[in-house]
């Protein structure tokens, strides 16, 4: 989390373009916006890892018979 802070504390001091941060830290444009999108809805925890974990699969898969 340290990381995407620093990210956007430095994307907001506009001392540097969005794309020389990039580079400097190794991450996507899309990365990059989602951490700015979620730091201004959030603040500091909008920056935490999120689950992946989207709920159980429900009985729309059909068993493979072999």
């Amino acid at each position: 989390m340290e990381q995407r802070e620093r990210f956007v504390v430095l994307a907001q001091s506009n001392r540097n373009t969005q794309t020389e941060l990039r580079e400097q830290f190794g991450i996507s444009r899309k990365t990059a916006n989602k951490w700015l999108t979620r730091y201004a809805k959030h603040g500091r925890e909008g920056l935490r890892d999120r689950s992946r974990w989207y709920g159980p699969r429900t009985g729309n898969v059909k068993p493979v018979c072999y």
